[in-house]
């Protein structure tokens, strides 16, 4: 015999489906990073994308590019105003194809330290990437990119924006990322806050000769006079609020960067243009307490 749903039936299963999408319109959560010392998150990162170099108006590199990074985030230590000190450990790889010669390929594997200060809200209030120029590099990426919480408990729809003002050579401008609360959902077994963004950043790059080894700055033919970087990057994080860390991060990368010198022996200046596009995931792999 054909079953069919009684009107008391019908009822109950609307009013189920109302109440579950009022949970998560209803759902308010504060969003803090919950650190512990001894603390190690692994996560991995994968990045597709393509990197071309530009001199003048002519394309000296087109490749296509994979990248590959293993990532340690090692909690060393919490300081009295609640900042965690991070040492960031990432070996990576990246295998490039060219697509202008496709006999030309390249495999390179190399590690690198970052040392981070970030207080429970996001905000990072100290970085150590080695030379000075490249610190405030990276600096200035973390502070323009990454979200500063909002206090308090928030649900789907929340929005907020931050403004950094980057200052170039030409003047001061200002950077915008907006961020927004679009949902909640299970993701690895963690149940997360899902935030959108949009970040338009501006990265000033320094003249400096201290990262050019001592044979090349005797023998070198230009002077690097600096450049800048813009950077448009749209993705949504997961963040796991009951635990207090991300769980992952998907992202669109585009930059578009200039890099300006000085040719020693004739005194004109060129420039290199830069543009790369890359789709990144960034997973967490698993959290160990020492």
């Amino acid at each position: 015999m054909k079953k069919t749903l009684t009107p008391v039936a019908i009822l109950l299963l609307v009013a189920a489906l109302l109440g579950a999408g009022c949970d998560v319109a209803d759902k308010r959560v504060e969003i803090r990073f919950k650190f512990k010392p001894g603390m190690n998150l692994h996560y991995t990162e994968l990045s597709r994308g393509s990197y071309k170099v530009f001199y003048g108006d002519s394309l000296a590199q087109d490749m296509s590019n994979e990248i590959t990074k293993d990532l340690l985030w090692a909690v060393d230590s919490l300081r009295d105003d609640s900042a965690a000190r991070i040492t960031e450990s990432m070996t990576y790889r990246v295998q490039s194809v060219s697509n202008l010669d496709t006999a030309i390929t390249d495999s390179t594997r190399e590690r690198k330290e970052l040392i981070l200060y970030i207080m429970p809200n996001g905000k990072i209030t100290d970085v150590d990437f080695g030379s000075e120029p490249a610190t405030r590099y990276v600096k200035s990426y973390l502070d323009q990119g990454l979200p500063v919480f909002p206090a308090g408990a928030h649900g789907q729809g929340y929005q907020w924006t931050q403004t950094t003002a980057v200052q170039l050579a030409e003047g001061p401008v200002e950077a915008t990322t907006t961020f927004e609360i679009k949902s909640f959902a299970r993701e690895q077994g963690y149940d997360c806050v899902i935030i959108g963004y949009r970040a338009n950043m501006v990265l000033p790059i320094e003249a400096s000769r201290e990262e050019m080894p001592p044979k090349e700055q005797v023998n070198r033919t230009y002077e690097f006079l600096g450049g800048r970087d813009n950077i448009t990057s749209t993705g949504h994080i997961y963040f796991a609020y009951t635990e207090g860390h991300v769980v992952r991060q998907k992202e669109r990368w585009i930059l578009d960067g200039n890099r300006n010198y000085l040719v020693l022996k004739t005194g004109d200046t060129s420039a290199t243009r830069i543009a790369v596009e890359y789709d990144v995931d960034y997973q967490l792999q698993r959290v160990a307490q020492n």
